[in-house]
C-alpha cells in the first residue's frame, strides 16, 4: 500500500522542476515513438507488398489480403438450398470471427444450379434445339443494394410469373445478343427434354463500390459471364426442385477487417483458419476452404520480421544516443533529489522504498509520454512511406498505418530500460543519510567524474559512428 500512497509525493517531485520533468517526458516520448514506429512501418510495407502479390494472381486479383472462400457441393443425402445457405453463412461468420479474432467486414453468398443448355424455345418434335451457350442459374443473397443501372424490370419484379425471370449482367447480355423481353429455354446439356422456359426481365450492371467496400467476390462482368441471376422465390419454385441436392454448388466469401490485422499474430490467425477448415470438412457436404490467406500471411510475417530487424540494426546508433541522453537526464534529476532522499533515509525509509518511489516516478513519466510516443510512431511510419531511397522522398501512395500494427514488446522493453536507468541512478544514493550526503558533497567522487567522462566519450563515439 505504501507504493500507491507514494503517488502524491511523486507528483510533487515532478512538479517541483517542471522544465526537467517535461524534458524527461519528451525524451521518453521520442524514444518510444522511434521504437514503435519501426514495426508499424515494417508491417505497413509488408501488407502493401503482400496485396500486390495477391493482385498478380488471376484467381485472387483484387482480393483483400485477409479474405476466405468456402464452398460446398450438396448431395441428395445432404441437400442444401437457399435457407441452408443463409444459416451456414451466419454460422461461418461467427465461427471465423471467433477463431481468428478479427471482425468480418463483408460476406458474399452464392447458390448455383448445374450447367444448362441455353437455346431458343423449341417447337414440339424438333429434338435437341440450337445451342446458344452454357449457363447456370444463380442466386446471390442480399445482392439488390449492389445492383445499379438496371434496364427493364427492377430486381424481384416479375414480368411473367409463369416463366423463370432472369437478370443478365450487361457484358454477358451484350455477348449473348440478348435484351429485355427475350425468351429462351434452359435444358439438359446433352439430351432433349422438357426445358425451363426463361424470359429476360432485366439487364443490370454493378453499382459503384463505396470506398472500403468489398462485396463482390470477383468483378461482376467476369463472374456473371454465363450466369442467369434469379430471385430467391423463383429459384426455390422453378430450379431447386429439378436439382439433386437443391443446388450444385454453394460458396461463401468472407472479407475480414484487415485494418485491425497485426502480423505478429499470424500464428493465431493460421491456427484459427485451420480449426475452421477442419469443421467445414466435417459439417458441410464436400466442404472445403478452397482459397485462404494462410500462406500469404506467413510470408508477410517473415518479411515484416526481416525488415524490422534490419531497420533496428541501422537505427541502433540513434537509439543509443537517445538512451544515453535519457540516462544523463535521469542522473541530473537524481542529483537534484539527493537531499530529499537523504532526509527520507534518515527518517527510516528503506532502500527498497526509495527505489520503489524512483521506479514509480519513472513509470509515470513513461505513461505520460506514451500517447505522444504512439502518435509520433504513426507519423514517422507514415512519412517513411514516402521515401524512395536514402534521404530521398517523393510522391507515393500513402501507407495504411494504424495502432493495430503496433508491436508492444519493444515498447514494453524500452519502458523497462527507462525504469532500469532511473533505478541505477538512484541506487548509488539510496542509502545516504543527511550526514553521508553532506560528506559526499564536501568530497566529490573521482569515480563519478570518471563516469561522466566515460559517458561523454561514449556519446561522442556513437555520434561519430552515426
Amino acid at each position: 500500500m505504501w507504493f500507491l500512497g507514494s503517488i502524491p509525493l511523486v507528483l510533487k517531485r515532478l512538479k517541483s522542476r517542471p522544465g526537467l520533468s517535461l524534458l524527461l517526458v519528451l525524451t521518453t516520448a521520442l524514444i518510444l515513438g522511434f521504437t514503435a514506429g519501426i514495426p508499424v512501418f515494417a508491417s505497413a510495407v509488408s501488407q502493401r507488398i503482400t496485396q500486390r502479390e495477391v493482385d498478380k494472381r488471376l484467381l485472387t486479383k483484387g482480393w483483400p489480403i485477409f479474405s476466405v472462400r468456402i464452398s460446398a457441393a450438396p448431395t441428395a443425402a445432404v441437400p442444401m438450398g437457399l435457407r441452408e445457405a443463409a444459416a451456414t453463412r451466419d454460422w461461418l461468420r461467427d465461427f471465423l470471427a471467433g477463431s481468428v479474432r478479427l471482425p468480418v467486414r463483408s460476406t458474399y453468398v452464392e447458390v448455383q444450379s448445374p450447367m444448362y443448355r441455353l437455346a431458343p424455345i423449341a417447337e414440339a418434335g424438333e429434338g435437341l434445339p440450337e445451342y446458344l451457350a452454357g449457363v447456370r442459374v444463380v442466386h446471390v443473397l442480399d445482392i439488390e443494394p449492389h445492383m445499379g443501372g438496371i434496364r427493364g424490370a427492377a430486381f424481384g419484379q416479375l414480368t411473367d410469373p409463369s416463366q423463370l425471370n432472369v437478370w443478365l449482367e450487361a457484358t454477358f447480355a451484350s455477348r449473348l445478343g440478348a435484351d429485355v423481353g427475350d425468351r429462351f429455354e434452359l435444358g439438359n446439356l446433352y439430351a432433349a427434354g422438357q426445358g425451363i422456359p426463361v424470359i429476360v426481365a432485366g439487364v443490370w450492371q454493378a453499382a459503384p463500390s463505396k470506398e472500403g467496400e468489398h462485396f463482390w467476390y470477383r468483378p461482376p462482368e467476369m463472374h456473371f459471364d454465363g450466369a442467369f441471376l434469379v430471385t430467391a422465390d423463383q429459384y426455390n419454385a422453378l430450379v431447386a426442385p429439378k436439382v439433386t441436392g437443391q443446388s450444385t454448388q454453394e460458396f461463401w466469401y468472407f472479407v475480414f477487417n484487415d485494418g485491425q490485422m497485426n502480423l505478429d499474430r499470424v500464428d493465431r490467425y493460421v491456427d484459427g483458419l485451420g480449426e475452421v477448415e477442419y469443421e467445414i470438412g466435417r459439417r458441410l457436404p464436400g466442404g472445403v476452404m478452397d482459397l485462404d490467406p494462410r500462406e500469404d500471411l506467413t510470408r508477410a510475417q517473415r518479411r515484416k520480421t526481416s525488415l524490422t530487424l534490419t531497420m533496428y540494426s541501422f537505427s541502433l546508433p540513434v537509439l543509443l544516443i537517445m538512451v544515453s541522453f535519457l540516462s544523463s537526464l535521469s542522473a541530473t534529476q537524481t542529483n537534484f533529489q539527493q537531499s530529499e532522499m537523504a532526509i527520507m533515509v534518515s527518517r527510516g525509509a528503506t532502500r527498497v522504498q526509495v527505489l520503489g518511489i524512483a521506479a514509480l516516478e519513472s513509470l509515470l513519466i513513461a505513461l505520460l509520454a506514451l500517447p505522444a510516443g504512439l502518435g509520433l510512431a504513426l507519423l514517422l511510419a507514415y512519412l517513411l512511406g514516402f521515401s524512395r531511397g536514402f534521404l530521398s522522398f517523393g510522391a507515393a501512395e500513402p501507407l495504411d498505418v494504424s495502432l493495430y500494427q503496433l508491436d508492444w514488446r519493444p515498447l514494453v522493453a524500452m519502458i523497462g530500460v527507462s525504469i532500469v536507468i532511473r533505478l541505477f541512478a538512484t541506487f548509488r544514493v539510496s542509502r545516504h543519510s543527511i550526514i553521508t550526503h553532506a560528506q559526499k558533497r564536501a568530497r566529490p567522487s573521482l569515480l563519478m567524474t570518471g563516469a561522466r567522462l566515460a559517458l561523454t566519450g561514449g556519446l561522442a563515439f556513437v555520434a561519430y559512428y552515426a
